[in-house]
């Protein structure tokens, strides 16, 4: 099958994870398999970061295809940094967010416009016009029963995210409709694929949406357990350039 588009997560993917995500770049070998590449395939990223941490990828790599930013909440335009799709938290399920998020006394970061994050208070998000809301660090006891409370309202979506700070995790809040697997469905429109052409490549929990989304479900040797149950292909780890391994095997002649 010729593949026509490969969507990369980022973080434990395409780059390893750092004391400082935003900074890292991709290893020589992965970066040298993209370049070869580019001309054959759309190259997109599918992310949980917003566009200021994820510059210097797109200027290391010459990206200029789409970017799935937030989790899935935004579309970009790599080359121009246009939005061309997102999807905002309804206003109503603010209120209950900071609810819920007081009775857990959670601190949190949030989304409101292409690049900025903002950490605060919770009382902070009233009137906010958001596109995520990203609980860091959560307690192990305490993740369940927070994303439980989160997802019991139908209009949002919530979805773990590995953390390299004492190997934690965070919890991202979106609308129910803006997951990496409705980017991508969106993607694969702008693009006027068939999502059966779409070779999808990541390593944690909040990449079951995006393995889903795409033809070819490839995990990372360093995903979580429950990603490489529904892969199609194990790829070798971030440390071991799976990225480069996934182009040679199944997009280069």
């Amino acid at each position: 099958m010729k593949y026509k588009a490969l969507m990369l997560d980022i973080d434990g993917t395409l780059c390893p994870h750092g004391p400082n995500d935003g900074a890292l770049l991709p290893t020589k070998r992965v970066s040298q398999a993209i370049n070869k590449v580019r001309n054959q395939i759309n190259l997109c990223l599918v992310t949980a970061r917003p566009l200021d941490k994820m510059q210097s990828i797109i200027k290391h790599l010459k990206l200029t295809g789409y970017a799935i930013l937030l989790n899935g909440a935004q579309i970009i335009d790599m080359k121009s940094g246009q939005t061309v799709w997102d999807k905002l938290i309804e206003p109503s399920d603010i209120e209950k967010i900071i609810r819920i998020g007081k009775n857990h006394h959670k601190s949190l970061v949030y989304y409101n416009d292409l690049s900025t994050d903002k950490e605060g208070d919770i009382s902070l998000l009233h009137g906010l016009a958001l596109s995520n809301i990203f609980f860091p660090q959560v307690p192990a006891e305490e993740i369940s029963q927070l994303e439980t409370e989160l997802t019991s309202i139908p209009t949002l979506s919530a979805h773990r995210i590995l953390m390299t700070e004492n190997n934690s995790v965070g919890l991202g809040v979106n609308h129910v409709l803006a997951t990496k697997q409705h980017a991508i469905v969106n993607v694969a429109k702008l693009l006027d694929i068939d999502t059966s052409e779409i070779i999808g490549v990541g390593d944690g929990p909040n990449d079951f949406p995006l393995l889903i989304a795409c033809g070819l479900k490839i995990a990372m040797g360093n995903a979580v357990p429950e990603l490489k149950a529904i892969a199609d292909f194990i790829a070798p780890s971030v440390e071991e350039d799976g990225v480069a391994t996934v182009i040679e095997k199944f997009i280069l002649p």
